[in-house]
């Protein structure tokens, strides 16, 4: 990528046939540590989105060790093939924020209420 670019591109290491419906794990041959404070967020690369995929898991935990594999589905009506070197994902170094949730009987009201999708 350029030098502006916040991702950096993952491969497959394999070739595979991912069947109508069918989802896998591809191997990207790259493992990882975060550095303290830091996680992974995954994302499909805009020229793999327009193919057919979608990219089912999307988060590398700060504590997290090991291999990168993206888990991808075929939501088409065909195969989708990919080869070793195809450049399918990319992963991009977040901050990791964290917060103490608290379970609460009701919310205060807003002008956007509860209707989502669309609604304001």
């Amino acid at each position: 990528g350029s030098e502006q670019a916040v991702a950096f591109d993952l491969s497959s290491m394999e070739n595979k046939i991912l069947k109508p419906g069918q989802c896998e794990k591809i191997n990207t041959g790259i493992c990882v540590m975060p550095p303290p404070g830091y996680y992974i967020q995954l994302a499909l690369r805009s020229s793999a989105a327009i193919t057919g995929y979608t990219l089912d898991a999307r988060v590398i935990d700060p504590d997290y060790r090991g291999p990168i594999y993206a888990v991808l589905s075929n939501y088409t009506d065909h195969d989708l093939a990919i080869y070793q070197g195809d450049r399918l994902v990319q992963g991009v170094l977040l901050p990791h924020m964290s917060c103490q949730f608290k379970l609460v009987e009701s919310l205060p009201s807003t002008q956007h209420q509860d209707q989502g999708f669309g609604s304001s």
